[in-house]
């Protein structure tokens, strides 16, 4: 009781976030990146992507309520994804991204961005 009465007192509490990785690209200058990581057992992830017609960018089109994405309350329509797990998504078809998420069980990390 007393740690953790001393982890309060010095307010050590906040979540450490993970250090940005080495192969970071440096075209998010004027963005901003959000890096989720999600913890799911079978169930999906609970989203669906589209590619943006102009940009070519992978969007968060819906989020499924109940879902992974939901309870997470990290992703949210119109999130652009970027990477899954250290893979680039940027020249992949919808069809593809998919398949990366559904193999991938446990723990995984999403890279998103949207401009500001």
């Amino acid at each position: 009781m007393l740690v953790v009465h001393d982890t309060v007192a010095q307010k050590n509490f906040d979540p450490v976030l993970p250090p940005l990785p080495d192969n970071f690209d440096d075209d998010f200058d004027e963005e901003s990146v959000k890096i989720v990581r999600l913890v799911k057992n079978k169930e999906p992830l609970g989203a669906t992507i589209r590619r943006d017609e102009h940009t070519g960018a992978v969007i968060v089109a819906r989020i499924m309520r109940g879902g992974a994405a939901d309870r997470s309350g990290l992703v949210h329509v119109g999130d652009e994804l970027r990477e899954v797990n250290g893979i680039t998504v940027l020249h992949k078809r919808p069809e593809e991204i998919s398949q990366i998420l559904v193999c991938t069980d446990f723990n995984f990390k999403i890279f998103f961005c949207w401009v500001i």
